[in-house]
Protein backbone atom coordinates (compact mmCIF):
# COMPACT_ATOMS: atom_id res chain seq x y z
CA UNK A 1 0.00 0.00 0.00
CA UNK A 2 2.91 2.21 1.04
CA UNK A 3 4.67 1.80 -2.51
CA UNK A 4 1.72 2.29 -4.35
CA UNK A 5 0.39 5.60 -2.58
CA UNK A 6 4.47 6.49 -3.07
CA UNK A 7 4.66 5.98 -6.45
CA UNK A 8 0.69 7.53 -6.91
CA UNK A 9 1.75 11.24 -4.95
CA UNK A 10 4.95 11.45 -7.19
CA UNK A 11 3.27 11.09 -10.44
CA UNK A 12 0.37 13.37 -9.41
CA UNK A 13 2.97 15.76 -8.37
CA UNK A 14 4.93 16.19 -10.93
CA UNK A 15 1.13 16.58 -13.42
CA UNK A 16 0.70 18.74 -11.02
CA UNK A 17 4.27 20.98 -11.41
CA UNK A 18 4.30 20.17 -15.33
CA UNK A 19 0.57 21.42 -16.00
CA UNK A 20 1.31 24.55 -14.36
CA UNK A 21 4.83 24.80 -15.71
CA UNK A 22 3.77 27.69 -18.48
CA UNK A 23 1.02 29.29 -15.92
CA UNK A 24 1.33 32.28 -13.51
CA UNK A 25 3.71 34.52 -12.87
CA UNK A 26 4.88 36.29 -9.61
CA UNK A 27 6.35 39.82 -10.40
CA UNK A 28 8.69 40.06 -7.34
CA UNK A 29 10.39 37.48 -6.06
CA UNK A 30 9.91 35.41 -9.51
CA UNK A 31 10.74 38.71 -11.45
CA UNK A 32 13.99 38.81 -9.74
CA UNK A 33 14.88 35.33 -10.35
CA UNK A 34 14.14 35.33 -14.43
CA UNK A 35 16.12 38.66 -14.36
CA UNK A 36 19.06 37.06 -13.16
CA UNK A 37 19.22 35.02 -15.79
CA UNK A 38 18.90 37.47 -18.57
CA UNK A 39 22.14 38.00 -20.47
CA UNK A 40 22.38 41.52 -21.06
CA UNK A 41 20.85 42.14 -17.57
CA UNK A 42 23.36 43.93 -15.45
CA UNK A 43 23.93 42.85 -11.96
CA UNK A 44 26.55 45.58 -10.82
CA UNK A 45 27.63 45.07 -7.24
CA UNK A 46 25.37 41.34 -6.80
CA UNK A 47 25.26 39.23 -3.63
CA UNK A 48 24.03 36.99 -6.07
CA UNK A 49 26.38 35.77 -9.03
CA UNK A 50 25.01 32.80 -10.75
CA UNK A 51 23.65 35.22 -13.55
CA UNK A 52 27.50 34.48 -14.67
CA UNK A 53 26.28 31.27 -15.34
CA UNK A 54 23.97 31.91 -17.72
CA UNK A 55 25.91 34.82 -19.38
CA UNK A 56 28.92 32.29 -20.61
CA UNK A 57 26.00 29.99 -21.74
CA UNK A 58 24.62 32.46 -23.69
CA UNK A 59 28.22 33.83 -25.32
CA UNK A 60 28.94 30.53 -25.84
CA UNK A 61 25.74 29.24 -27.62
CA UNK A 62 23.64 32.12 -28.17
CA UNK A 63 20.71 30.28 -25.87
CA UNK A 64 18.32 32.21 -23.77
CA UNK A 65 16.66 30.61 -20.85
CA UNK A 66 12.39 31.04 -20.77
CA UNK A 67 10.35 31.16 -17.84
CA UNK A 68 9.42 27.59 -18.78
CA UNK A 69 12.80 26.51 -19.16
CA UNK A 70 13.69 27.71 -15.90
CA UNK A 71 10.81 26.10 -14.20
CA UNK A 72 12.17 22.86 -16.12
CA UNK A 73 15.25 23.57 -14.88
CA UNK A 74 14.25 23.11 -11.39
CA UNK A 75 12.63 20.35 -11.27
CA UNK A 76 15.41 18.37 -13.09
CA UNK A 77 17.67 19.41 -10.28
CA UNK A 78 15.96 18.23 -7.83
CA UNK A 79 15.70 14.92 -9.60
CA UNK A 80 19.50 14.90 -9.86
CA UNK A 81 19.58 15.77 -5.77
CA UNK A 82 16.97 12.72 -5.13
CA UNK A 83 19.73 10.62 -6.84
CA UNK A 84 22.44 12.13 -5.10
CA UNK A 85 20.49 11.44 -1.50
CA UNK A 86 19.76 7.92 -2.17
CA UNK A 87 23.22 7.21 -2.83
CA UNK A 88 24.35 9.00 0.58
CA UNK A 89 21.83 7.12 2.31
CA UNK A 90 22.55 3.54 0.37
CA UNK A 91 26.45 4.80 0.67
CA UNK A 92 26.46 5.34 4.78
CA UNK A 93 23.84 3.85 6.23
CA UNK A 94 21.87 0.01 6.46
CA UNK A 95 18.26 1.21 5.41
CA UNK A 96 15.44 -1.42 4.98
CA UNK A 97 14.19 0.74 2.21
CA UNK A 98 15.00 -0.17 -1.48
CA UNK A 99 16.99 2.14 -3.46
CA UNK A 100 13.57 2.55 -5.52
CA UNK A 101 12.22 3.76 -2.56
CA UNK A 102 14.40 6.05 -1.20
CA UNK A 103 14.67 7.73 -4.79
CA UNK A 104 10.72 8.37 -4.68
CA UNK A 105 11.27 9.25 -0.68
CA UNK A 106 13.77 12.00 -2.09
CA UNK A 107 12.20 13.30 -4.60
CA UNK A 108 8.36 13.75 -2.69
CA UNK A 109 10.69 15.58 0.13
CA UNK A 110 12.57 17.76 -2.27
CA UNK A 111 9.00 18.74 -3.78
CA UNK A 112 8.26 20.12 -0.50
CA UNK A 113 10.50 23.17 -1.65
CA UNK A 114 7.21 24.31 -4.05
CA UNK A 115 5.35 24.78 -1.08
CA UNK A 116 6.86 28.48 -0.60
CA UNK A 117 8.40 30.66 -3.00
CA UNK A 118 7.79 30.59 -7.10
CA UNK A 119 8.21 27.26 -8.74
CA UNK A 120 10.98 29.08 -11.04
CA UNK A 121 14.99 28.07 -10.68
CA UNK A 122 16.31 30.60 -8.02
CA UNK A 123 18.95 30.58 -5.15
CA UNK A 124 17.44 28.65 -2.89
CA UNK A 125 16.35 25.63 -5.15
CA UNK A 126 19.62 25.67 -6.63
CA UNK A 127 21.37 26.00 -2.61
CA UNK A 128 19.52 22.79 -1.39
CA UNK A 129 20.43 20.74 -4.93
CA UNK A 130 24.48 21.56 -4.10
CA UNK A 131 23.48 20.61 -0.32
CA UNK A 132 22.33 17.55 -1.52
CA UNK A 133 25.56 17.32 -3.86
CA UNK A 134 28.04 18.06 -1.03
CA UNK A 135 26.11 15.65 1.62
CA UNK A 136 27.21 12.92 -0.86
CA UNK A 137 30.33 14.03 -2.06
CA UNK A 138 31.69 15.04 1.43
CA UNK A 139 30.63 11.25 2.95
CA UNK A 140 31.35 9.46 -0.13
CA UNK A 141 34.51 6.84 -0.33
CA UNK A 142 36.68 8.60 -2.96
CA UNK A 143 39.83 9.61 -2.83
CA UNK A 144 41.10 12.50 -0.53
CA UNK A 145 42.23 13.91 -3.64
CA UNK A 146 39.26 13.17 -5.75
CA UNK A 147 37.00 14.30 -2.84
CA UNK A 148 38.57 17.52 -2.63
CA UNK A 149 37.91 18.37 -6.46
CA UNK A 150 34.29 17.80 -6.18
CA UNK A 151 34.06 19.18 -3.04
CA UNK A 152 35.81 22.21 -4.32
CA UNK A 153 33.22 22.55 -7.37
CA UNK A 154 30.26 22.07 -5.16
CA UNK A 155 31.74 24.92 -2.74
CA UNK A 156 32.83 27.27 -6.15
CA UNK A 157 29.35 27.32 -7.32
CA UNK A 158 27.91 27.87 -4.08
CA UNK A 159 29.99 31.20 -3.66
CA UNK A 160 28.34 32.88 -6.97
CA UNK A 161 24.52 31.37 -5.47
CA UNK A 162 24.39 32.13 -1.81
CA UNK A 163 28.33 33.40 -0.58
CA UNK A 164 27.54 33.32 3.57
CA UNK A 165 26.54 29.26 3.05
CA UNK A 166 29.56 28.54 0.61
CA UNK A 167 31.78 30.02 3.57
CA UNK A 168 29.86 28.24 6.14
CA UNK A 169 30.16 24.59 4.17
CA UNK A 170 33.99 24.93 3.64
CA UNK A 171 34.65 25.41 7.26
CA UNK A 172 32.43 22.04 7.49
CA UNK A 173 34.17 21.05 4.81
CA UNK A 174 38.20 21.87 6.21
CA UNK A 175 37.05 20.53 9.65
CA UNK A 176 35.98 16.89 8.73
CA UNK A 177 39.22 16.35 6.23
CA UNK A 178 40.80 17.28 9.62
CA UNK A 179 39.22 14.98 11.66
CA UNK A 180 40.01 12.44 9.50
CA UNK A 181 43.89 13.24 9.22
CA UNK A 182 42.77 13.63 5.52
CA UNK A 183 43.65 17.45 5.22
CA UNK A 184 47.16 18.10 3.05
CA UNK A 185 48.67 21.00 1.12
CA UNK A 186 47.59 19.45 -2.41
CA UNK A 187 44.12 18.58 -1.01
CA UNK A 188 43.43 22.37 -0.14
CA UNK A 189 44.88 23.64 -3.16
CA UNK A 190 42.91 20.82 -5.00
CA UNK A 191 39.93 22.40 -2.86
CA UNK A 192 40.10 25.93 -4.28
CA UNK A 193 41.75 25.47 -7.76
CA UNK A 194 37.77 25.15 -8.97
CA UNK A 195 36.88 28.44 -7.74
CA UNK A 196 40.04 30.02 -9.33
CA UNK A 197 39.47 28.60 -12.62
CA UNK A 198 36.33 29.72 -12.79
CA UNK A 199 36.80 33.15 -12.09
CA UNK A 200 39.57 33.09 -14.80
CA UNK A 201 37.03 31.99 -16.85
CA UNK A 202 34.14 34.61 -16.61
CA UNK A 203 37.10 37.25 -16.42
CA UNK A 204 38.45 36.84 -19.52
CA UNK A 205 35.13 35.98 -21.28
CA UNK A 206 33.19 37.92 -19.92
CA UNK A 207 35.09 40.81 -18.40
CA UNK A 208 32.99 39.93 -14.85
CA UNK A 209 33.87 37.88 -11.64
CA UNK A 210 31.84 37.27 -8.66
CA UNK A 211 34.88 38.38 -6.11
CA UNK A 212 34.88 42.07 -7.74
CA UNK A 213 31.15 42.26 -7.61
CA UNK A 214 31.21 41.30 -3.88
CA UNK A 215 33.53 43.36 -2.62
CA UNK A 216 31.06 46.20 -3.51
CA UNK A 217 28.48 44.13 -2.61
CA UNK A 218 28.81 43.09 0.95
CA UNK A 219 29.34 46.93 2.51
CA UNK A 220 26.31 47.73 1.00
CA UNK A 221 24.19 44.46 1.66
CA UNK A 222 25.52 44.62 5.29
CA UNK A 223 24.12 48.47 5.60
CA UNK A 224 20.59 47.21 4.65
CA UNK A 225 17.56 46.90 7.33
CA UNK A 226 17.46 43.62 8.35
CA UNK A 227 20.64 42.87 6.47
CA UNK A 228 23.45 43.20 9.33
CA UNK A 229 25.44 40.41 10.68
CA UNK A 230 23.17 40.14 13.92
CA UNK A 231 20.37 40.46 12.06
CA UNK A 232 20.94 37.70 9.78
CA UNK A 233 21.84 35.31 12.48
CA UNK A 234 18.17 36.16 14.53
CA UNK A 235 16.23 34.43 11.84
CA UNK A 236 18.07 30.87 11.91
CA UNK A 237 18.45 31.25 15.87
CA UNK A 238 14.82 31.67 16.51
CA UNK A 239 13.82 28.77 14.78
CA UNK A 240 16.37 26.99 16.02
CA UNK A 241 14.74 27.53 19.72
CA UNK A 242 12.00 26.80 18.80
CA UNK A 243 13.31 23.95 16.94
CA UNK A 244 15.20 22.54 20.54
CA UNK A 245 11.57 22.96 22.45
CA UNK A 246 10.08 20.69 19.50
CA UNK A 247 13.10 18.59 20.29
CA UNK A 248 12.60 18.59 24.13
CA UNK A 249 8.60 17.64 23.43
CA UNK A 250 9.25 14.98 21.70
CA UNK A 251 11.50 13.16 24.07
CA UNK A 252 9.23 13.61 26.56
CA UNK A 253 6.57 12.76 25.24
CA UNK A 254 8.76 9.07 24.37
CA UNK A 255 9.93 9.15 28.13
CA UNK A 256 6.11 8.47 29.27
CA UNK A 257 5.59 5.61 27.42
CA UNK A 258 7.52 4.04 30.26
CA UNK A 259 5.34 5.00 32.62
CA UNK A 260 1.81 3.65 32.07
CA UNK A 261 -0.95 4.33 28.88
CA UNK A 262 -2.56 7.02 31.83
CA UNK A 263 0.96 9.08 31.52
CA UNK A 264 1.74 8.89 28.06
CA UNK A 265 -1.96 9.93 27.08
CA UNK A 266 -1.82 12.99 29.49
CA UNK A 267 1.37 13.66 27.66
CA UNK A 268 0.42 13.41 24.27
CA UNK A 269 -2.59 15.42 24.83
CA UNK A 270 -0.25 18.19 26.67
CA UNK A 271 1.95 17.97 23.65
CA UNK A 272 -0.46 18.54 21.51
CA UNK A 273 -1.91 21.49 23.47
CA UNK A 274 1.50 23.18 23.57
CA UNK A 275 2.56 22.46 19.88
CA UNK A 276 -0.60 24.30 18.45
CA UNK A 277 0.11 27.07 21.31
CA UNK A 278 3.45 27.20 19.72
CA UNK A 279 2.03 27.06 16.66
CA UNK A 280 -0.26 30.30 16.41
CA UNK A 281 2.47 32.25 18.60
CA UNK A 282 5.20 31.46 15.37
CA UNK A 283 2.15 32.23 12.55
CA UNK A 284 3.60 36.26 11.63
CA UNK A 285 3.13 35.11 7.49
CA UNK A 286 0.51 33.57 5.37
CA UNK A 287 2.13 30.45 5.36
CA UNK A 288 1.20 27.43 7.74
CA UNK A 289 4.19 25.31 6.60
CA UNK A 290 5.79 26.25 9.67
CA UNK A 291 3.65 23.89 11.12
CA UNK A 292 4.94 20.84 9.51
CA UNK A 293 8.59 22.16 10.67
CA UNK A 294 7.25 22.01 14.28
CA UNK A 295 6.00 18.71 14.31
CA UNK A 296 8.58 17.27 12.72
CA UNK A 297 10.99 18.59 15.29
CA UNK A 298 9.25 17.28 17.93
CA UNK A 299 9.09 13.83 16.17
CA UNK A 300 12.88 13.67 15.71
CA UNK A 301 13.06 14.52 19.08
CA UNK A 302 10.78 11.22 19.52
CA UNK A 303 12.44 8.65 17.81
CA UNK A 304 16.02 8.90 19.83
CA UNK A 305 14.21 8.03 23.23
CA UNK A 306 11.74 5.42 21.77
CA UNK A 307 14.50 3.42 19.86
CA UNK A 308 16.99 4.45 22.67
CA UNK A 309 18.58 0.75 22.04
CA UNK A 310 19.35 1.41 18.71
CA UNK A 311 20.36 5.32 18.66
CA UNK A 312 23.61 6.50 18.68
CA UNK A 313 24.71 9.92 17.27
CA UNK A 314 27.37 10.36 14.36
CA UNK A 315 28.53 12.97 12.56
CA UNK A 316 26.34 12.62 9.23
CA UNK A 317 22.95 12.69 11.96
CA UNK A 318 24.00 15.97 13.81
CA UNK A 319 25.19 17.61 9.79
CA UNK A 320 21.52 16.57 8.36
CA UNK A 321 20.32 17.68 11.82
CA UNK A 322 22.00 21.52 11.28
CA UNK A 323 21.87 21.56 7.75
CA UNK A 324 18.79 23.52 7.30
CA UNK A 325 19.96 26.95 9.57
CA UNK A 326 23.63 26.11 7.60
CA UNK A 327 22.02 26.38 4.00
CA UNK A 328 19.83 29.74 5.71
CA UNK A 329 22.37 31.93 6.74
CA UNK A 330 22.72 35.13 4.83
CA UNK A 331 19.32 35.31 4.18
CA UNK A 332 16.82 37.47 6.47
CA UNK A 333 13.34 35.48 5.61
CA UNK A 334 12.26 34.03 8.62
CA UNK A 335 13.17 30.71 9.02
CA UNK A 336 10.14 28.98 10.05
CA UNK A 337 8.57 30.32 6.69
CA UNK A 338 11.73 29.53 4.56
CA UNK A 339 12.82 26.42 6.27
CA UNK A 340 10.37 24.05 4.10
CA UNK A 341 12.79 24.21 1.34
CA UNK A 342 15.18 22.35 3.56
CA UNK A 343 12.63 20.13 5.43
CA UNK A 344 14.19 17.20 3.16
CA UNK A 345 17.34 16.85 5.55
CA UNK A 346 15.27 16.22 8.52
CA UNK A 347 13.36 13.66 6.54
CA UNK A 348 16.30 11.72 5.47
CA UNK A 349 17.48 12.16 9.27
CA UNK A 350 14.09 10.18 10.12
CA UNK A 351 14.85 7.63 7.19
CA UNK A 352 18.49 6.68 8.94
CA UNK A 353 16.43 6.26 12.23
CA UNK A 354 12.77 5.29 11.43
CA UNK A 355 13.67 1.22 11.20
CA UNK A 356 10.32 -0.28 11.06
CA UNK A 357 8.50 2.86 10.54
CA UNK A 358 9.56 2.46 7.05
CA UNK A 359 6.34 1.77 5.44
CA UNK A 360 4.13 4.38 7.83
CA UNK A 361 7.24 7.16 6.65
CA UNK A 362 6.95 6.82 3.74
CA UNK A 363 2.75 7.01 3.54
CA UNK A 364 3.41 10.37 5.06
CA UNK A 365 5.56 11.69 3.07
CA UNK A 366 3.76 10.85 -0.23
CA UNK A 367 0.41 12.32 1.64
CA UNK A 368 2.40 15.32 3.11
CA UNK A 369 4.45 16.05 -0.04
CA UNK A 370 1.27 16.39 -2.22
CA UNK A 371 -0.69 18.57 -0.08
CA UNK A 372 2.27 21.09 -0.10
CA UNK A 373 2.78 20.79 -3.92
CA UNK A 374 -1.45 21.17 -4.80
CA UNK A 375 -1.16 24.06 -2.57
CA UNK A 376 2.31 25.94 -3.06
CA UNK A 377 1.65 25.58 -6.73
CA UNK A 378 -2.03 25.95 -7.50
CA UNK A 379 -4.32 26.87 -4.51
CA UNK A 380 -1.69 29.18 -3.40
CA UNK A 381 0.76 30.13 -5.73
CA UNK A 382 3.17 32.93 -4.51
CA UNK A 383 2.59 36.43 -4.88
CA UNK A 384 -0.41 35.88 -6.61
CA UNK A 385 -4.57 36.96 -6.09
CA UNK A 386 -5.77 34.23 -7.23
CA UNK A 387 -5.86 30.38 -7.39
CA UNK A 388 -3.49 28.93 -10.73
CA UNK A 389 -6.79 27.71 -12.05
CA UNK A 390 -8.38 31.05 -12.74
CA UNK A 391 -8.88 31.90 -16.06
CA UNK A 392 -5.38 33.12 -17.60
CA UNK A 393 -4.33 34.84 -20.98
CA UNK A 394 -1.72 33.65 -23.03
CA UNK A 395 1.14 36.37 -23.33
CA UNK A 396 3.68 36.51 -25.76
CA UNK A 397 7.17 37.83 -24.40
CA UNK A 398 9.18 38.04 -27.73
CA UNK A 399 8.30 34.45 -29.00
CA UNK A 400 7.91 33.17 -25.41
CA UNK A 401 4.45 32.49 -24.27
CA UNK A 402 2.81 32.00 -20.79
CA UNK A 403 -0.58 32.64 -19.57
CA UNK A 404 -0.98 35.05 -17.15
CA UNK A 405 -3.61 36.98 -15.39
CA UNK A 406 -5.20 39.98 -17.63
CA UNK A 407 -4.13 42.92 -15.06
CA UNK A 408 -0.27 41.87 -15.94
CA UNK A 409 -0.69 41.71 -19.93
CA UNK A 410 -2.76 45.08 -19.42
CA UNK A 411 0.27 46.29 -17.54
CA UNK A 412 3.22 45.25 -19.77
CA UNK A 413 1.26 46.38 -23.06
CA UNK A 414 0.84 49.95 -21.16
CA UNK A 415 4.73 49.85 -20.58
CA UNK A 416 5.89 48.31 -24.08
CA UNK A 417 3.84 51.18 -25.36
CA UNK A 418 5.36 53.86 -23.66
CA UNK A 419 8.71 52.84 -24.00
CA UNK A 420 8.54 52.27 -27.68
CA UNK A 421 7.25 55.79 -28.29
CA UNK A 422 10.43 56.92 -26.22
CA UNK A 423 12.89 54.52 -28.02
CA UNK A 424 13.69 52.67 -24.67
CA UNK A 425 15.40 49.81 -24.06
CA UNK A 426 15.85 49.85 -20.26
CA UNK A 427 13.97 50.71 -17.46
CA UNK A 428 15.01 50.65 -13.64
CA UNK A 429 11.94 49.45 -11.40
CA UNK A 430 11.25 50.25 -7.75
CA UNK A 431 10.24 49.10 -5.16
CA UNK A 432 9.91 44.51 -5.48
CA UNK A 433 8.50 44.46 -9.33
CA UNK A 434 10.97 43.54 -11.59
CA UNK A 435 9.05 41.27 -13.09
CA UNK A 436 7.41 43.86 -15.04
CA UNK A 437 10.29 45.13 -16.74
CA UNK A 438 11.37 40.97 -17.63
CA UNK A 439 7.53 40.79 -19.02
CA UNK A 440 8.23 43.93 -21.48
CA UNK A 441 11.72 42.68 -22.57
CA UNK A 442 13.45 45.64 -21.17
CA UNK A 443 16.75 45.64 -19.25
CA UNK A 444 16.85 47.30 -15.64
CA UNK A 445 20.08 49.75 -15.46
CA UNK A 446 22.81 48.48 -13.18
CA UNK A 447 20.60 46.45 -10.80
CA UNK A 448 17.68 43.85 -11.62
CA UNK A 449 15.93 45.86 -8.72
CA UNK A 450 15.65 47.60 -5.87
CA UNK A 451 14.01 46.21 -2.89
CA UNK A 452 13.97 49.31 -0.50
CA UNK A 453 14.82 52.50 -0.15
CA UNK A 454 18.18 52.12 1.78
CA UNK A 455 19.02 50.33 -1.40
CA UNK A 456 18.21 52.68 -4.19
CA UNK A 457 19.75 55.45 -1.86
CA UNK A 458 22.92 53.33 -1.34
CA UNK A 459 23.11 52.86 -5.25
CA UNK A 460 24.53 56.46 -5.94
CA UNK A 461 21.57 56.62 -9.27
CA UNK A 462 20.70 60.08 -10.29
CA UNK A 463 16.69 59.94 -10.75
CA UNK A 464 15.66 57.95 -13.78
CA UNK A 465 13.43 59.83 -16.31
CA UNK A 466 11.32 56.99 -16.18
CA UNK A 467 10.61 54.70 -13.15
CA UNK A 468 8.22 51.68 -12.82
CA UNK A 469 7.31 52.05 -8.76
CA UNK A 470 5.34 50.68 -6.32
CA UNK A 471 5.09 52.35 -3.21
CA UNK A 472 5.62 50.09 -0.79
CA UNK A 473 8.54 52.70 0.85
CA UNK A 474 8.61 56.28 -0.58
CA UNK A 475 10.94 57.72 -2.89
CA UNK A 476 14.30 59.47 -1.65
CA UNK A 477 13.88 62.81 -1.47
CA UNK A 478 14.83 64.95 -4.36
CA UNK A 479 13.09 62.16 -7.09
CA UNK A 480 10.00 63.83 -8.18
CA UNK A 481 8.31 63.28 -11.13
CA UNK A 482 5.39 65.75 -12.98
CA UNK A 483 4.31 63.14 -14.77
CA UNK A 484 2.38 59.59 -12.92
CA UNK A 485 0.56 57.06 -15.11
CA UNK A 486 -1.18 54.27 -12.84
CA UNK A 487 -1.09 50.75 -14.30
CA UNK A 488 -3.48 49.99 -11.66
CA UNK A 489 -3.43 47.23 -9.05
CA UNK A 490 -0.93 44.05 -9.48
CA UNK A 491 -0.91 41.61 -7.49
CA UNK A 492 -1.61 42.95 -3.95
CA UNK A 493 -0.09 46.64 -5.37
CA UNK A 494 -0.90 49.39 -7.30
CA UNK A 495 1.81 50.14 -9.66
CA UNK A 496 2.96 53.37 -11.55
CA UNK A 497 4.60 54.45 -14.39
CA UNK A 498 6.54 58.12 -13.19
CA UNK A 499 8.16 59.98 -16.19
CA UNK A 500 9.02 63.47 -16.49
Amino acid sequence: MANLLSWFSLLVCLILILSGINRGFDISDEGLYVMLTVPTQENEAGIINYDLFFKLFFKVTGITFSLVDLRLTRLVGYLFAAVALTQFLKNRFEIVMSRQRLFILSTLGLFSGYAFLPPTLSYNSITVVLGCFWLYCVFSDYSSNRKAFFLGLILAMMIYVKVTVAFALLFLTVGMFAFRKKLSFQSAVILFFPILVLECIFWISIKDFALNRLLAAIPLTTSRPGYGFIAMLKSPFIGFIFTLIGLALGGFVAKTKEQGLGVFIFAVVAVIGFLVWMIRFTHITDEWNHALLLVTSIFLGFLPVHSKSDWCFSTEKIILFLFPFILHLGSNVYWLRIGIHYWIFWVVLIVICAGTFSDKLLTAIATISLILVFNGIWWHPFGQDKPLWAHKFEFDRGGDFIKIDKELIDAANQIRAFAEARGLTEMHSAYRIPGLVWLTGLNSPISSNFWDKVQLENSGLVPPAELLFCPIYKLPDGWNYPNSQSLGPIQGNVVFLLHN
